[in-house]
């Protein structure tokens, strides 16, 4: 098994526990409330949380397999020479505007070390660290894109579906 496929194993096992915790905590709420009539104390902001993990985490899975958006009707109207311009111009936007976010994001986690949410008192870190685990790692598979194409001359990677640098 290569990297690629270690690292795609891990990011969905991450993403589909996160997702069942998520989905069940929001069921549990609502067999709670509505059986019981006892609502589960902090179970919206938790989901809330949840909802973060899932959603940023998986973003280096998504880079990794190529399934990013693409408007592929516009594309293939234009000369594969503008494809793979615009293919690595939007790769150095990537790298850049994801860096940005990661680097934000580690900024404002810095700043909340040792402040707590409202109603579970969890550190505001847990509340950060998905989007930036996500941001970064998303960050460093566009990287690794970008350092493919301009040294090894792999113009493959702007041109096709898979962008996965590990195949």
């Amino acid at each position: 098994m290569n990297l690629s496929e270690t690292l795609r194993k891990i990011d969905l096992f991450i993403s589909t526990l996160t997702l069942f915790f998520l989905v069940s905590l929001v069921v549990a709420q609502i067999v709670a409330r509505s059986v019981f009539s006892l609502p589960l104390a902090g179970s919206e902001e938790l989901s809330r949380y949840l909802l973060l993990w899932v959603v940023f985490v998986p973003l280096a899975l998504v880079a990794r397999s190529g399934e990013q958006i693409r408007m592929m009707e516009i594309r293939n109207m234009l000369p594969p020479i503008v494809v793979k311009i615009l293919g690595l111009l939007s790769v150095l936007l990537g790298v850049t505007s994801y860096g940005v976010v990661a680097f934000s994001a580690a900024l404002a986690a810095v700043s909340n070390i040792g402040r707590v949410t409202p109603s579970l008192e969890m550190p505001f870190l847990l509340f950060y660290l998905p989007t930036v685990l996500g941001f970064v790692l998303f960050t460093l598979e566009y990287i690794l894109v970008l350092l493919r194409v301009l040294i090894f001359r792999d113009l493959s990677l702007l041109n096709e579906k898979k962008t996965s640098t590990f195949n």
